[in-house]
């Protein structure tokens, strides 16, 4: 997903750009603008050579020329194989000229490490590097006679291949100074932080489908019309200045005990809280306990459908992100984007880019809390309640947040001209594979 959002930005700021990926036929064949090339793709995997089929076009989502590989799922090693031997076949015929190769996650190594484009940028989008490689991956390594014992994981590879590393966050780049598995990257070769886009297709509330209204910063009317619709779908008790709350869904690793503790202490609140289902079940059932002792005040969603996913975030004024380790700042900058102000623990990502809101220069992107502790999240949403409830505060709030929202354009607009200062060109073309 964030692949293809920085491959549509990129040319939509007029940089030629090809996005190569891996999927199924049947994924690729339902993507309108994708066709599939009558001659399929040699590739050799695992020592076995096969013909994979190709789709290729423009979709109605993107400005960039879109490659797919249709394959069924593969492990780790096998689908990095298959996309550096494609990547070589389709070079070798032409179909790839670039004067720069972006790596897209760790899959992405292989082919960056093969790839002759003479310059390669390596992102790890999610700001963490995979497992090491075990026995069996080492021997597959090793007959790509690419130095193995430098290459304890695919972010190794991507690293020696690269001449940048790209990371979404500054929290990201110092914990991966530190990652043994980055140890082989050159000590010249930055890691530079990047904010990744958030505004992927659908995620826009101007044209999200799982909207029953849609709204802009402009026309805030049809984010009330999904307030209302959430409100009624799952019996919330809203008032005029009612708070709606929610949440991430509900994990350990991600902060949820901390909001489960903290939920009884809200419902007492002018707030009413609306949970995703998705998330630890032990978690989840406890909010489900508790819901029953606050009806409407308290909601577990049935399903972790997209489609309530979409309207939570449309519906919501606010939402609690307690994550100590959030490394991409994804969840607070798609919460930006639907008009709902992030409560946010005060560490990693949210650090990084959320500035706590000022009420006497009316100027901030959220609402930061220092403790793990359900008080620290009480006087957090009391804070935010205190401005839903004063709508000369509220409405231009709303606006800001989604103004303020982090956007593919921009990321590409910091990518092209870090590949321009590299590679020392005005007008490079691009190629990114996934």
């Amino acid at each position: 997903m964030g692949a293809a959002g920085l491959g549509r930005a990129l040319a939509m700021l007029g940089a030629p750009t090809t996005v190569l990926a891996l999927g199924t036929e049947e994924e690729a064949s339902r993507v309108p603008g994708l066709a599939r090339r009558i001659r399929k793709v040699k590739t050799v995997v695992e020592g076995e050579v096969r013909e994979v089929a190709l789709f290729e076009g423009r979709t109605t989502a993107s400005a960039a020329h879109l490659m797919v590989l249709g394959s069924q799922s593969h492990d780790r090693m096998s689908a990095a194989a298959l996309l550096a031997s494609a990547a070589e076949a389709l070079t070798e015929d032409g179909l790839l000229k670039a004067d720069v190769a972006i790596g897209w996650g760790e899959v992405s190594a292989l082919a960056l490490h093969n790839s002759k484009i003479p310059m390669r940028l390596f992102v790890l989008p999610s700001g963490r590097i995979g497992r090491l490689f075990d026995a069996s991956e080492k021997e597959a390594i090793a007959a790509f006679n690419l130095a193995s014992a430098e290459m304890s994981c695919f972010a190794s590879m991507g690293a020696t291949a690269a001449q940048a590393i790209v990371v979404p966050s500054p929290t990201a780049a110092r914990l991966l100074e530190r990652e043994p598995g980055l140890a082989a990257r050159a000590s010249d070769e930055p890691l530079l932080p990047l904010r990744l886009g958030c505004d992927d297709p659908p995620f826009d509330p101007e044209s999200d489908p799982f909207l029953p209204a849609r709204y802009s910063a402009k026309d805030l009317a049809g984010k009330a019309e999904c307030r209302k619709v959430l409100g009624k779908k799952h019996a919330l008790a809203l008032g005029h200045r009612t708070l709606v709350l929610t949440t991430a869904p509900l994990r350990h690793d991600k902060g949820g005990a901390l909001i489960t503790a903290a939920l009884d202490r809200l419902t007492q609140l002018d707030v009413v809280i609306a949970i995703p289902a998705e998330g630890d079940k032990e978690l989840v059932e406890r909010a489900r306990l508790l819901s029953i002792d606050a009806p409407g005040r308290l909601a577990v969603l049935d399903g972790p459908t997209e489609a309530n996913e979409h309207l939570l975030r449309a519906g919501a004024d606010a939402i609690l992100l307690a994550d100590g380790d959030d490394r991409t700042g994804r969840s607070s900058g798609l919460a930006q984007r639907y008009g709902v102000l992030p409560l946010a623990l005060d560490t990693a990502a949210h650090r990084d880019f959320m500035v706590d809101y000022d009420p006497a220069s009316s100027t901030g992107t959220g609402i930061l809390f220092d403790d793990g502790d359900p008080f620290a999240i009480e006087a957090a949403v009391r804070r935010a309640l205190a401005l839903k409830q004063n709508p000369d505060a509220w409405t231009p709030l709303v606006q800001s947040l989604m103004k303020a929202a982090p956007t593919w354009l921009s990321t590409a607009e910091h990518v092209k001209t870090l590949a321009e200062d590299l590679v020392e060109t005005a007008e490079p073309v691009t190629e990114l594979a996934s």
